[in-house]
């Protein structure tokens, strides 16, 4: 069971294990199908990440990666590419920190450092 980052939650998405704040308090149980409200209770709360059937976070930032726009994804990578530069790019960790990367400074139109 893998734990997927709040902020791609999505609406319709069943929790696979109680979400639980910082102190261990039981904000949302299993099996709750997440609603808008719920990732906004979650997000209040400061919960960082939950676990969802069926979705994991490299699933979930591949499909977000995928809708950035062509030129804007290749002038993010290229940018990206720098900063990653000394690292090995075949690590899936590594990859899946670059599509983050990727998303946030498509998501803010900000550069990624």
């Amino acid at each position: 069971m893998g734990k997927i980052d709040v902020d791609l939650l999505e609406a319709g998405m069943e929790l696979e294990d109680d979400a639980r704040e910082a102190k261990g308090l039981v904000l949302l149980p299993a099996g709750t199908v997440i609603t808008e409200k719920h990732i906004g209770i979650l997000k209040s709360w400061d919960v960082p990440e939950v676990a969802v059937k069926g979705a994991t976070q490299g699933d979930l930032l591949g499909r977000e990666a995928a809708k950035v726009d062509p030129a804007k994804r290749e002038e993010i990578s290229k940018q990206l590419a720098e900063i990653f530069r000394h690292t090995d790019r075949e690590d899936p960790a590594t990859q899946e920190i670059f599509r983050y990367c990727l998303i946030r400074a498509a998501d803010t139109d900000r550069k990624p450092i």
